[in-house]
């Protein structure tokens, strides 16, 4: 398990996400809605110490666990 996958599986697992792989959907496989996605960027600036661009969070292209893999990483 890379870093970001770990990093990313603390704060899903803190919301209640029993379990997840790249290819589940946020919304659909995880059960998160739009609040709980803001609650889950929120946990990942904090656990990274980072602030992530309005660039990088376009609701349209955070539809997957991969999505938000790839965006921790980024900021690792």
């Amino acid at each position: 398990m890379s870093k970001a996958e770990e990093i990313l599986t603390n704060v899903l697992t803190d919301l209640g996400v029993e379990s997840a792989n790249r290819a589940d959907r946020i919304k659909e496989d995880c059960g998160l809605d739009s609040l709980s996605l803001v609650s889950v960027i929120v946990r990942l600036e904090e656990a990274l110490g980072k602030e992530f661009d309005d660039s990088d969070l376009d609701p349209a292209e955070l539809i997957t666990v991969g999505d938000l893999i790839a965006l921790t990483e980024k900021y690792l």
